[in-house]
């Protein structure tokens, strides 16, 4: 028997129905155990019922002989963003938790299941999806599972706690300005932001219709690269690598990026790069005046995602229901009543220009920072000062958030531990539509950087 322990990937778990190591029936009905005793915080809701309906039908084809393909009886998990028949779609908000059951699965959802998969249920997330620490004071925030002290990055915080507890082989996020690379990068695992209109997003509950991107967060990146193209109708293959001697890696050397930049984390990103130029990337360190030029941009005219929620929450903010949002994130929100359309039209413009220019420039150099500045930070803290929390919540999007509004492909991967065995996260992003090169060099980073222990 092949022994099974979590966190799961999704072709081990293909071989070992393949070879009867184990049914979908049996390793669903062990994840609804586990999920009954998770932590507060990482699920918002669980589907008995469906998924040990859609891991019956599963093990009958595989016992036939005709499983659907690399998926069948594979288990996810769905942030609660995406609406799922049958389920509330809360967006981690008590103001939105008696809204009516969504009436019909979003599209991407359906896609899974049209390829056998088994939906174990919605993973909680910071309130509205507007916070990349994770926090929920309503619904529960998850502990981090190499400190419960401490955070678990968000806002696909459950997304990415569920993967880490074995409750899913893969689960699928949001990332407006970091959210799938946080909580992968504090949970040591990998996750995977596409730029725009790689996958289907209707009926996703949003926080930002010009950022946003949804993406899936797993145990490593060929899980990755297989959900991403299930879920975008592509083939998937084994992933090969690269070879270092074709790859050009760009390291910002801006001041603002490496401003309280931890030493744990400085230490591991100088190893990780080390490894790779040894193995014969070329390695190119500038000023990115792009990167200045959005963080200018962001201080001057404001940000998408306060416009963009402030519309979108407007009726809810005007009613009873708007006083059940946590005040953080309505702090964040109401920043946006200051903004202009002058303000909004100018960033969309700089946007624009800035996207042209960066990867005009660049266009096939994988840019390399670490995923976040710090290892998760202590919950305690920033529970009881507000000042704190937006701080560090700031500091915590810094690094990603740049790569949201160039619209690059991103993807972070796990690198090692501090000495306090927190993990750290490496960044690598490059052009918009460059997805199946950065998979490849991901992939190759990734076995090198085992390989060196």
């Amino acid at each position: 028997m092949m022994p099974l322990a979590p966190p799961y990937t999704i072709r081990a778990l293909h071989h070992a129905f393949r070879h009867g190591d184990t049914t979908p029936s049996i390793l669903t009905e062990q994840i609804l155990a586990r999920c009954a005793d998770s932590p507060r915080g990482i699920l918002t809701d669980v589907f008995d019922e469906r998924a040990l309906r859609e891991a019956a039908a599963s093990t009958r084809r595989w016992q036939a002989g005709q499983p659907l393909g690399l998926f069948d009886g594979i288990p996810c998990v769905w942030k609660d963003l995406f609406d799922v028949a049958g389920s509330v779609t809360t967006a981690g908000s008590p103001a939105y938790r008696h809204r009516p059951p969504a009436a019909a699965d979003a599209p991407l959802v359906a896609a899974f299941g049209r390829a056998g998969g088994v939906n174990i249920g919605k993973a909680g997330l910071s309130e509205l999806a507007y916070s990349g620490l994770g926090i929920n004071p309503a619904f529960g925030t998850p502990p981090n599972p190499f400190d419960k002290r401490r955070i678990p990055g968000g806002s696909s915080s459950g997304s990415a706690a569920a993967v880490r507890a074995g409750l899913c082989a893969f689960s699928m996020g949001s990332d407006t300005s970091g959210s799938i690379r946080i909580p992968s990068a504090f949970h040591h695992l990998t996750g995977y932001k596409p730029s725009r209109h790689r996958f289907d997003q209707r009926q996703v509950f949003p926080l930002s219709t010009t950022l946003d991107e949804v993406g899936p967060i797993a145990a490593g990146v060929q899980d990755c690269y297989d959900a991403a193209n299930l879920l975008s109708g592509r083939e998937s293959r084994l992933l090969q690598g690269a070879d270092w001697r074709e790859i050009s890696l760009l390291v910002p050397e801006n001041a603002a990026l490496w401003a309280d930049t931890e030493d744990a984390v400085r230490s591991a990103f100088q190893v990780a790069l080390q490894g790779l130029a040894a193995a014969g990337a070329a390695v190119c360190r500038a000023d990115i005046p792009e990167f200045d030029a959005v963080m200018a941009a962001v201080a001057e005219h404001g940000t998408f995602a306060a416009a963009e929620s402030l519309y979108f929450h407007r009726k809810v903010l005007a009613g009873a229901d708007g006083r059940l949002i946590d005040q953080r994130v309505l702090d964040r929100m109401f920043r946006a009543k200051s903004m202009s359309a002058t303000d909004y039209v100018a960033l969309h413009d700089i946007r624009r220009r800035l996207q042209h220019s960066l990867w005009q420039r660049y266009p096939h150099h994988i840019v390399l920072l670490p995923t976040v500045a710090e290892v998760p930070p202590l919950l305690a803290p920033l529970e009881s000062d507000a000042a704190h929390y937006h701080r560090i919540n700031l500091l915590v999007l810094r690094n990603t958030s740049l790569f949201n509004f160039l619209d690059a492909e991103s993807l972070s991967l796990p690198i090692g531990f501090s000495a306090q065995g927190l993990p750290v996260g490496l960044m690598l992003s490059t052009a918009p539509g460059q997805d199946e090169r950065l998979f490849q060099v991901a992939r190759a980073a990734e076995r090198l950087l085992a390989e060196a222990g």
